[in-house]
């Protein structure tokens, strides 16, 4: 897939599975953020799999995207700060 295609491949992805504010890393991973019952998670999947992400960091509704942000400021190197653990 081309850089235009996992693009409109990741529009469609918020579009039928809900998800925010989507991105995509350049190594082949998309992160975005997803809404839970308690929570907002920022998720991160592979390209082209659009039925699974591998990993979930949750966060308090107001913190999420603002971790996502910075996570992408760093250019997504290790894992996004501030994150609490799920219960």
């Amino acid at each position: 897939m081309t850089e235009t295609d996992d693009q409109a491949w990741l529009e469609n992805l918020e579009a039928t599975n809900g998800y925010s504010n989507c991105k995509l890393t350049g190594d082949g991973r998309y992160v975005g953020l997803s809404e839970f019952i308690f929570t907002i998670g920022i998720i991160e999947g592979t390209v082209g799999d659009e039925y699974v992400y591998n990993r979930r960091w949750c966060y308090h509704p107001p913190l999420a995207l603002h971790a996502l942000l910075e996570w992408e400021a760093r250019g997504f190197e290790g894992d996004p700060i501030g994150w609490k653990r799920a219960v």
